[in-house]
């Protein structure tokens, strides 16, 4: 990572965490090397604050690691208040400092090696492949790389570039099903920034990412994962805000309009870097619904300005900067938890596969039309 702003960033998450120290301004760059406007200090620090007192229950947990990677992987069969714990501190935040850790045992990383072989990702993205499929993979791949956060240091710089090549071509061989999606290049890169680096760490929790937190299919060449988490978004907002539902579908401001890029860069191209990496540190231990929370959390905090608006697009640069000025990602996420109400993964469930049977029958109907069977 570059150091020109790692050693001030540290600086500042310490005068946090330990609440030793008055709160620093960063007028450059965020916790991740990001650039961050002076105008973002005050919400930047009202969460900073917060985060500080979720760190003591990290530190706490962590005085026996071994044992708090055991409630981890075994958290389904805890008992009521060990998961009740556990996710309140995901929700209150991952300290930095920790974050590679929690997220490598959240997603059994450990289990993932044992079964793959330690030397799988090394292999994956030193192959050579003569498909044709893979060529192409290859060169959008390249194409991507250098418009990923060119403005973060590590990423921009010839060390990260590597990596992130790296980590892409890896994850597109490990599933062929899938290849390369454009955004992959997002979500891979911020997991190298995340986690230190560490390519290694950032390939496995980018395969329990993709195979186990999202909506299957998110990234398949049909994207029928993303039409049909946007069917099932439609249905969250039509229940928690009707409202607001009703003014879209007025103005005709279709939701996949707003929500194609939250979901397939997972807010990682949206939001600030530091408010990204506290909505993983939560899905990657709740799953997919946090997506929804976080959508309507984000379309709530804008509703009224929304509500004055009548024309698609107008509304869409009203979400969109939102999400860019979301730096105090505790509002964000005490809204998503707290003020939303009971979110039942059983709703979810159902709506996915109504929306599922809707997404196949239109597909199905449009190839019928081009066929000429219509």
């Amino acid at each position: 990572m570059a150091a020109s702003w790692r050693s001030h960033v540290l600086q500042e998450l310490r005068a946090y965490e330990d609440g030793t120290a008055e709160v620093l301004a960063c007028e450059q760059r965020d916790s991740y090397g990001f650039l961050v406007p002076v105008d973002a200090y005050e919400a930047r620090r009202r969460a900073f604050v917060a985060e500080s007192r979720n760190g003591e229950a990290w530190r706490e947990a962590l005085r026996n690691p071994t044992m708090f990677a055991l409630d981890l992987v075994k958290r389904k069969n805890a008992d009521i208040a060990t998961r009740r714990r556990i996710k309140a501190m995901f929700r209150g935040g991952v300290p930095q400092v920790h974050r590679k850790w929690a997220w490598t045992h959240v997603c059994k990383v450990a289990d993932r090696l044992d079964s793959s072989g330690a030397a799988h990702y090394a292999q994956l993205w030193s192959q050579r492949s003569d498909s044709k499929d893979d060529e192409s993979n290859v060169k959008q791949i390249e194409i991507d790389l250098k418009r990923t956060f060119p403005e973060q240091e590590y990423v921009a710089s010839e060390t990260g570039q590597s990596a992130l090549r790296r980590v892409l071509l890896a994850l597109s061989r490990h599933f062929p099903q899938i290849g390369y999606c454009q955004s992959l290049n997002y979500v891979a890169a911020s997991l190298l920034v995340y986690l230190d680096g560490d390519e290694n760490a950032a390939f496995w929790v980018g395969t329990a990412l993709i195979e186990k937190r999202l909506y299957p299919g998110m990234y398949q060449h049909d994207l029928v994962g993303l039409a049909v988490e946007t069917k099932t978004a439609a249905a969250v907002l039509n229940w928690k805000a009707p409202k607001l539902a009703r003014h879209l579908e007025h103005c005709e401001c279709d939701l996949s309009f707003l929500v194609t890029e939250w979901f397939l860069t997972i807010f990682s191209k949206s939001f600030p870097s530091e408010t990204v990496a506290r909505v993983w540190d939560t899905l990657l231990f709740e799953g997919s619904k946090v997506l929804h929370r976080v959508v309507l959390s984000l379309l709530k905090s804008v509703e009224e300005e929304i509500l004055r608006t009548s024309q698609a697009p107008d509304i869409a640069q009203i979400a969109r900067k939102a999400a860019r000025d979301f730096h105090d990602r505790e509002k964000l996420l005490k809204v998503a938890f707290e003020k939303i109400g009971r979110f039942p993964l059983r709703f979810l469930d159902k709506e996915r596969k109504k929306a599922y049977k809707k997404v196949t029958a239109e597909r199905e109907y449009r190839a019928a039309v081009r066929r000429g069977d219509v």
